[in-house]
């Protein structure tokens, strides 16, 4: 446990470091930004995940700019808000999706332009024959921004991750924990149920008595 305990620290001290070389020199603090833009900004943000998970994919025309480009591959980037919306429509399908934005850092770069650094936590869910299967992603996506007709929209984005995880899904029988077996077909016992790890539990051991509790019926 120590031991497990040491490595992870390590490992947050490593992304505290380069997290403070996040910063390019035209970023720095120099132009801070008003409420009133923070919070437009804020908004068009949030409109990404509500799009995206509820497969409204429509929505993204009030959030990426007609000629923005994208990378969310690390590999290729993509042009134009069609586009974009296109790529990630193929994406999200055979997935539930589910991204929970943290932190968000905004900075102004001109009179109509910002930069912005918003923290992610991504889980995607596996359906049909890629039921019980879900893998979670932890970064922060940095985003240029345009201001037009007094509308904030995203010029250009890019995901930044710093961890991929296949996250366990166990299923809980009368209180005993059990990978999935395979050729269940995804059909549930009634006294069987889905119980999603915390990433902290996969770190630090199991916590075997709320799982019990959760299988018991206690939440």
């Amino acid at each position: 446990m120590r031991t497990t305990l040491t490595a992870w620290l390590a490992c947050v001290a490593v992304m505290a470091i380069q997290c403070t070389c996040l910063l390019s020199p035209s970023d720095a603090l120099v132009n801070n930004p008003s409420a009133e833009d923070v919070t437009s900004i804020q908004q068009t943000l949030a409109l990404f995940p509500v799009a995206v998970d509820l497969k409204q994919f429509h929505l993204l025309d009030a959030v990426f700019s007609p000629d923005a480009t994208a990378n969310f591959s690390g590999r290729s980037v993509t042009v134009g808000a069609s586009a974009i919306k296109l790529y990630l429509s193929k994406l999200a399908s055979g997935v539930i999706s589910q991204h929970n934005l943290g932190t968000l850092y905004v900075n102004m770069t001109g009179p109509h332009s910002a930069a912005a650094y918003n923290w992610l936590h991504g889980t995607f869910f596996g359906t049909g024959n890629a039921t019980g299967q879900s893998f979670s992603n932890f970064g922060y996506y940095k985003d240029d921004l345009v201001r037009r007709h007094g509308r904030w929209y995203i010029q250009n984005r890019v995901l930044v991750n710093f961890v991929w995880a296949s996250v366990p899904t166990f299923r809980i029988c009368d209180g005993r924990a059990a990978w999935p077996t395979a050729g269940s077909g995804g059909r549930e016992n009634p006294r069987t149920k889905v119980v999603q790890l915390d990433p902290l539990d996969m770190l630090f051991g199991i916590d075997w008595m709320r799982l019990t509790h959760v299988a018991s019926g206690g939440g």
